[in-house]
């Protein structure tokens, strides 16, 4: 079409710009799970590529090949390659702790996250709008230490020792499922990017989409000052006065009144509580053969203390001032690597510090539970310059501050009633920055901090267009609205045509693919994304749902409508009701007869179509893919 209006040169120029930006614009529309796919064939031609070059580097995430991340304590110390991990811009000069992991259990020198049935209790309570992370957000809110307006901004006053600040992080190299957030982040950008995030555990979070594609999220976070005055008498009397709040909830909330109870302070109060009960019956357990020995020695280091900050601060500054850091310590073969540490050796790194801070406050009665990340201290940030009000936009030319493995660490964190998970820093070679005076720390930030929890991520609307605008159709060229027609309808045609190449090409590509991802799931999250897809299929091409229908009375239509005996979706309700409202455990034998089952109910939907809706609903329709 092109060559028949323009000269050659013209013609093909214009078809080069078109097809560039045809492809521009098709990738910056696709759907995150089309770009993952497309990232995703890029990566695995990358991988064969490198698959004989720098293997120590692939792969190189935590808890990969890192014994703190995979919740050891050993003698195998620290990953010191220079594998670039991350990447973070954060809006001050803070140290930045990174959190991808907890530690629940510890016992035979390892840490383990929650057991199946405590994993199971903390997801109903997140399922039932119960979030551990935004409890600190609540907290201030209850005690007026942070002001909301009407444009949901929040202002929160730093006259209470913390830091407010805003921390940019892209992935670079590592591949983990696992997200790494500050310990006390209050807001992110993750929703806004629809990267299908959420807990993985209490204190664990996951992305069901490949954060290498992304070019970076933000997260909103505080950071404690220990030792200033605002800290340890503004804020920490403001628990005071939460308890006091806390006590009238207590009473009532576990009546029928309380749980009907739609008041917002009632309802965020009760939610911690709920939390609170489910921290102490899962976050106080100390290995028996060592409980009487870390009991004694806890109270010889508290002596009279009273209060959980005075008692945690303590054991901190115990552990800093009387233990040697050292990568390869001493072992014992005879004894637990925490005992050896606390009682024989008295030499260890980061994981046997923030473990045996954790153990000693467990014996006191209070939760404390050890996590793995990353740590960035102010003294890695280089040529770096802070910058606030960090976007995406103002820091694309940004070089940021690259995350090593050697920057991986471990340390304790202790709940405090009503405030939440507050991260110490307890290991001798590292500056202890939340430990220092706030005046030698965040000069940089306002006196107040704001930000929006959601709108500062949305994209902004362009401006309408032809609003107001006069045209003069006497003066109008239409010669070359012409030719611009033609352009504009070869490029969509051009569109066309690739966008179906490309989804033929992406259907060939991930036959398989999606059931191979499910086949990786955690069992029940695998169980119940297929099942939903079930339901979503049968309601599609087969039979709706009656309102107020059960499960299995629905099953049953579906069976008698099929008709053949190796697709029986009655067979497989009892495993769907199993993963979705019992703690039962699911097993491979469960995931496997629900993922067999999709597979022949997709292929049964498929004998029944004609040959052309056959091909759309195989190749184009991306809610029918398996």
């Amino acid at each position: 079409i092109m060559l028949g209006v323009f000269d050659g040169k013209i013609a093909i120029t214009a078809f080069l710009i078109s097809l560039g930006a045809i492809f521009m614009i098709n990738f910056y529309y696709m759907s995150g799970v089309e770009k993952t796919d497309y990232n995703r064939i890029f990566s695995d031609v990358v991988d064969v590529v490198t698959s004989n070059i720098n293997k120590d580097d692939i792969g190189n995430a935590f808890g990969v090949g890192n014994d703190i991340g995979q919740g050891k304590i050993n003698e195998n110390g620290v990953d010191l390659s220079n594998t670039k991990l991350l990447k973070i811009f954060p809006s001050d000069t803070d140290t930045i702790y990174l959190r991808s992991w907890v530690g629940a259990n510890y016992s035979n020198d390892r840490w383990t996250s929650l057991s199946p049935d405590k994993t199971d209790e903390f997801r109903k309570l997140a399922a039932a709008g119960v979030n551990p992370q935004n409890i600190l957000r609540n907290f201030l809110w209850i005690t007026k230490g942070v002001n909301i307006n009407k444009n949901y901004k929040y202002t929160f006053d730093q006259n209470l020792g913390l830091s407010f600040i805003r921390v940019g992080i892209a992935y670079v190299q590592i591949r983990t499922g696992l997200l790494c957030v500050p310990p006390m982040f209050i807001s992110n950008s993750l929703d806004s990017k629809q990267l299908l995030w959420g807990y993985t555990g209490d204190g664990i979070y996951s992305v069901r989409r490949n954060l290498l594609d992304q070019p970076v999220y933000f997260v909103d976070t505080v950071i404690p000052k220990y030792n200033t005055d605002g800290f340890k008498k503004t804020f920490l009397n403001k628990q005071a006065e939460y308890e006091k709040l806390a006590a009238d909830v207590k009473k009532t909330m576990d009546s029928p009144q309380g749980q009907a109870n739609s008041d917002t302070s009632y309802s965020l109060i009760r939610d911690e509580l709920l939390y609170r009960r489910f921290v102490y019956q899962s976050y106080l357990n100390v290995p028996e053969n060592m409980s009487g020995e870390l009991t004694r020695l806890a109270q010889k280091i508290v002596g009279n203390s009273k209060t959980t900050f005075e008692k945690a601060e303590k054991i901190r500054v115990y552990l800093a001032q009387n233990y040697s850091y050292n990568l390869t310590p001493p072992s014992s073969q005879k004894t637990d690597s925490v005992y050896c540490f606390l009682f024989e050796s008295k030499q260890g790194f980061c994981s046997h510090y923030a473990s045996s801070m954790t153990l000693l406050l467990r014996t006191l009665g209070i939760p404390a539970r050890y996590s793995t990340g990353y740590v960035v201290q102010t003294k890695d940030y280089g040529e770096y310059a802070p910058t606030l009000g960090l976007t995406e936009q103002n820091i694309i030319d940004r070089s940021g501050i690259t995350v090593y493995p050697r920057y991986a660490h471990a340390w304790c964190e202790v709940y405090f009633d009503g405030i939440g998970w507050l991260p110490f820093e307890a290991t001798t070679s590292f500056s202890n920055p939340m430990h220092i005076e706030q005046s030698q720390a965040g000069q940089t930030a306002p006196q107040s901090f704001e930000y929006d929890t959601h709108e500062e991520f949305e994209d902004e609307l362009p401006p309408v267009l032809g609003e107001g605008i006069e045209v003069d159709t006497s003066k109008i060229n239409y010669k070359f609205i012409f030719e611009v027609a033609l352009l504009v309808f070869s490029a969509v045609l051009m569109l066309v045509f690739i966008r179906a190449f490309a989804l033929l090409l992406l259907a060939k590509y991930n036959t398989g693919i999606r059931r191979e991802m499910f086949e990786q799931f955690d069992k029940r999250d695998a169980v119940n994304d297929i099942f939903e897809y079930i339901i979503s299929i049968s309601q599609k091409h087969i039979l709706k749902i009656n309102p107020g229908e059960l499960l299995m009375d629905y099953a049953k239509r579906i069976d008698l409508q099929i008709n053949d005996s190796k697709i029986k979706f009655a067979k497989i309700i009892p495993i769907a009701e199993r993963s979705l409202f019992s703690r039962h455990e699911i097993t491979e034998t469960d995931r496997t007869a629900v993922i067999l089952y999709a597979s022949r109910l997709r292929e049964h939907i498929l004998e029944g179509k004609k040959p052309f809706e056959r091909f759309i609903l195989k190749y184009f329709d991306s809610t029918f893919n398996f």
